[in-house]
């Protein structure tokens, strides 16, 4: 937490905070209504086994405020799953629904329901939240109640927690961050700090971050000495970590370094048991203990040079390791982009060795695009080499996207747009196919 405080402290605006956009009380104070509603088919068909997967997915997402001219809100975000056949289960999830009491221009707001929580990497809770309104650029919260489960999102009383958030934003940089504490059945679980930044120093240099501390040990019930000494103390607590400088001293030229950490797997007892359950109810049984998980971290740079407004070559360089057995892989890609009135075109050429494979990528995308309809396509081809059999297998992607507004046929259709995309996997022994096909509803009402 001293981090996120530091933070607080070094970036409050001195002197002018900056101000919001300006509006009359009356007009912040009345209804505000947006809706989406986006109904989704998709369908996937793998030629090896004949077996096809085909799922409807319905989410509605809905938030109005200052509610009868008062001080109340609801924002809900629901979705639904109807699968076909039995690759998949059903099922529905709440992912937000809330109830806001307190205007956005109030000192003091409280949220009750599940929430999502941006400023702390989007925590979720089944409980409340207390934001403060310190002044037009900061706030600070704190929240709490049961947590949903990490993978299913179900509701449960197995997650209790509580954390502290803040979020500052300025003219040339924002910042967020704070902690969550949480238990599972009755024994600390987990506990983390983040924090997220955007700097612009001028138009020329940007820099934007963001990480995920964990301060605790996952609470395992293997503790035996080759599994923990895979986590190196210098990296056991360092779950998500991210870092992006840019520099443009020209409209022609353009750099970035990315730096990125991932530790994908933190066993936590929930996942043993989580495990454990789907294992019974599926009928499989696991060979092993669970792995510690992948640690990986990564160092990119990419340039751009433009020769002419339409005509733009880049180069982008990749260093990979891996730390659970110090592999180490690396990639060097080339590539034009040209930007032409109607659209945009992108070629491109490859080399990665990624830890034990060799592969070789080319790749072609186009794209179209209009105030009413954009469509885009792309091809890759992959030749990889392992290094254990030095054979060459060679791969396939093809996809391809379209959008359409409604809105072209009759303005009644203005907030309605349909999109289509197939994507298409090609190898010698297996070939998979996938359609989707989604129908979009919005209404953005503004100050009603």
């Amino acid at each position: 937490m001293t981090l996120v405080l530091c933070t607080l402290l070094a970036s409050w605006p001195l002197g002018a905070t900056p101000k919001l956009a300006a509006r009359t009380t009356d007009d912040a104070h009345r209804l505000r209504l947006d809706v989406q509603l986006d109904v989704s088919q998709l369908v996937g068909v793998d030629d090896s086994t004949a077996r096809t997967l085909s799922l409807t997915d319905v989410r509605l997402w809905s938030d109005a405020q200052n509610i009868a001219n008062g001080p109340y809100g609801l924002l809900v975000d629901a979705r639904m799953r109807r699968s076909q056949n039995e690759l998949v289960d059903d099922r529905w999830s709440v992912r937000q629904m809330t109830l806001t009491y307190g205007h956005t221009t109030d000192r003091w707001r409280v949220r009750l329901g599940r929430a999502l929580v941006p400023a702390v990497a989007s925590a979720e809770v089944d409980g409340a939240e207390l934001t403060w309104r310190l002044s037009d650029a900061a706030t600070a919260m704190a929240f709490g109640g049961l947590i949903p489960h990490p993978l299913t999102g179900d509701f449960g009383s197995d997650f209790v927690g509580a954390g502290l958030g803040y979020d500052v934003r300025g003219a040339s940089q924002n910042h967020a961050g704070g902690l969550l504490a949480s238990t599972y059945q009755g024994a600390l679980d987990r506990a983390y700090v983040t924090q997220r930044s955007y700097v612009s120093l001028g138009q020329q240099l940007v820099l934007s971050a963001f990480v995920l501390a964990d301060l605790v040990l996952p609470a395992t019930a293997d503790t035996t000495p080759d599994r923990l000494e895979q986590t190196t103390p210098a990296t056991k607590h360092l779950t998500n970590a991210y870092a992006l400088l840019r520099y443009r001293p020209s409209r022609s030229f353009d750099t970035s370094l990315t730096l990125s950490h991932n530790h994908t797997v933190l066993p936590n007892k929930w996942w043993q048991d989580w495990l454990s359950a789907q294992a019974h109810q599926r009928g499989y049984v696991l060979d092993g203990t669970e792995p510690v998980g992948t640690r990986l971290s990564s160092v990119r740079w990419t340039t751009n040079v433009s020769v002419s407004p339409t005509v733009v070559p880049y180069l982008s360089v990749r260093y990979d390791r891996r730390h659970n057995d110090d592999a180490v892989g690396y990639e060097a890609r080339g590539g034009c982009k040209l930007r032409p009135r109607w659209g945009y075109a992108d070629v491109s050429y490859a080399y990665r060795d990624y830890f034990r494979a060799l592969v070789h990528t080319g790749s072609a995308r186009v794209g179209y695009d209009a105030p009413f309809v954009g469509a885009e396509m792309g091809l890759m081809t992959l030749a990889t080499v392992w290094h254990a059999d030095s054979k060459i297998r060679v791969s396939t992607l093809a996809d391809a996207l379209t959008w359409v507004s409604l809105g072209a046929l009759t303005d009644a259709l203005a907030d309605v747009r349909l999109i289509a995309q197939y994507q298409g996997f090609y190898e010698p022994l297996i070939n998979y196919h996938t359609v989707f096909v989604q129908l979009g509803y919005r209404l953005h009402s503004g100050v009603r």
